[in-house]
């Protein structure tokens, strides 16, 4: 409003003007929007719009145009009211002169110049108390602010100390964790920011994974020749936690039993396995925890191993006893079959293999395949014979994990399902689907309800 009126008093008449039709247009606009509302009629919208676009390009032309309002010196003053209303000249109403225009002008900026000043340093004493944070505040700031935050702090901290000393302040140089810090400012960090850049550079070195088990968990042990059933003995809930905490065993990890890697010397130990990092993790509980990772993509499968020759009587006896360990595996412990032949007492167990020649129980099949899903190999003369087809190879191999107890009896149901469901829907010919389902019948891979059943699939889908 202060604005119109004075265009009113001192502006010339094109501004005038202007701003008048500026008032009318924005009158005419309301006005044509109350009708629309009142009538309903389209029309009155649409020129309420066009009145609108008028205003606005109005309005802006107004404020470029009251740019060039020329008003009196008198009222040009530098400063606020109180200034204009405490001058004689506007006590009497009678405008100063130009000379005493000019020096009000000066002092009132000098006026100004000295108020700057001090609200300057008002601003830099509160910025220095901000500075003085708590350590949580300056934890905060190191590793969430800004990124200048540790530089400032270092020259911060040396200022303070130069001028304790009464000399210049020291330059410090800023190191990445990458660079190498020279012995001297390890040893005798010259500030505060010098002992926390020292402490977070060994915080981001790696340590190499062999280097996890340079702690012992058992060194009054270290020289002694331990049983296996005394090895897993000494293992008690506490020390397997912490051991699982040491080597950040993850939540979704699985319990194996490893039956034996040559490479890796590893005889009927128990084992955590975990995936992370794009890496299989595992952790042996053997007499000093023992910690290996392979690279993901290395185990593209999972293998098999038939018949191994075993002595039911001896292996695994740590884990028959009555120790936390043996209570917490004992039922990955292997299954084992015996010679058909009269007073033959010789057992075997069936393994599970994975990357450089480590083995697993059968009962610990189970946990690898939930873990890895990777597909499961076997090579044995069914598998690579030409005598029967891919879907009967993948029948027979879902067999031997049911017979292995690696499945359950459902979940080979599904499988045998999904196996028949694909050859019903492939190329094979007819007279092949039908002596496959013979095939698997004789062999005890599929019932005759199984075998019906998908027949008639077939025939619904050869129609």
């Amino acid at each position: 409003m202060k604005k119109i009126f004075n265009t009113f008093k001192y502006g010339d008449i094109r501004t005038k003007m202007i701003l008048i039709f500026t008032i009318l247009a924005g009158i005419g606009t309301a006005a044509l929007f109350v009708l629309t509302f009142i009538t309903g009629q389209m029309a009155f919208f649409f020129g309420g719009v066009v009145c609108g676009f008028i205003t606005i390009s109005l309005a802006q032309t107004f404020a470029i145009k009251q740019d060039d309002i020329h008003i009196p010196p008198a009222y040009v003053v530098s400063g606020d009211i109180e200034a204009i209303a405490s001058s004689d000249g506007a006590k009497m109403g009678k405008p100063t002169s130009t000379e005493e225009m000019i020096e009000t002008k000066e002092e009132n900026h000098q006026i100004h110049e000295k108020e700057n000043v001090e609200n300057h340093q008002v601003h830099e004493e509160e910025t220095v108390e901000n500075n003085d944070m708590s350590p949580e505040a300056e934890d905060f700031f190191r590793l969430f602010g800004d990124a200048n935050y540790e530089e400032t702090k270092i020259q911060t901290v040396a200022e303070e100390e130069s001028e304790e000393k009464g000399s210049e302040p020291e330059e410090l140089e800023s190191k990445t964790v990458d660079n190498e810090i020279e012995e001297d400012t390890l040893k005798k960090p010259k500030t505060i920011f010098g002992k926390l850049f020292k402490k977070r550079n060994k915080k981001k070195t790696k340590p190499k994974k062999e280097n996890r088990a340079s702690e012992k968990f058992f060194p009054e042990d270290e020289e002694k020749e331990l049983s296996h059933e005394e090895v897993v003995a000494r293992y008690d809930r506490k020390i397997i936690k912490k051991v699982m905490h040491k080597y950040k065993v993850k939540r979704d990890h699985r319990m194996v039993l490893v039956d034996h890697c040559d490479k890796l010397k590893i005889k009927q130990t128990a084992a955590y396995i975990w995936v992370a990092d794009k890496e299989f993790h595992l952790l042996l509980i053997d007499k000093e925890p023992r910690y290996y990772t392979l690279p993901i993509f290395s185990i593209s499968e999972i293998t098999y191993m038939k018949k191994v020759p075993a002595n039911a009587q001896i292996d695994y006896g740590a884990f028959k006893g009555n120790s936390v360990v043996a209570g917490l595996f004992s039922e990955y412990l292997p299954d084992y079959t015996y010679s058909t032949v009269v007073d033959d007492m010789t057992s075997f167990k069936n393994l599970y293999g994975i990357g450089p020649g480590i083995y697993f129980t059968n009962k610990s099949a189970a946990n690898l395949f939930d873990l890895l899903g990777v597909p499961f190999s076997v090579a044995d003369k069914v598998t690579t014979s030409n005598k029967v087809n891919i879907f009967f190879k993948e029948a027979y191999k879902s067999n031997i994990l049911l017979r292995d107890n690696v499945i359950d009896a459902n979940a080979y149901a599904d499988k045998i399902s999904k196996i028949l469901d694909d050859m019903a829907h492939s190329t094979v010919s007819y007279n092949e689907f039908k002596e496959t389902l013979n095939l698997m019948i004789k062999n005890k891979l599929i019932t005759e309800e199984f075998a019906q059943y998908y027949m008639g699939v077939r025939d619904k889908i050869s129609r």
